[in-house]
């Protein structure tokens, strides 16, 4: 294996991630990152922000495109 410092940064998050799940199995790795990301800002407010120039039929409409 090569020196940590030389990783890539995708080669350093495989190699941490793979840490994690050997030392605490895949729901531990799950519960620890869902406890760093906690998201920031106000999503209410953004959405509403973001919606309010889009009319519900159209927003109904990109919804079901998407699914």
């Amino acid at each position: 294996m090569k020196d940590p410092a030389e990783f890539t940064p995708i080669e350093l998050y495989r190699a941490g991630f793979q840490a994690q799940v050997e030392k605490f199995g895949v729901a531990g790795v799950t519960r620890f990152m869902l406890l760093l990301e906690r998201g920031r800002g106000n999503y209410t407010e953004e959405r509403q922000e973001i919606l309010k120039a889009v009319a519900l039929a159209e927003a109904s409409a990109r919804t079901r495109k998407w699914m």
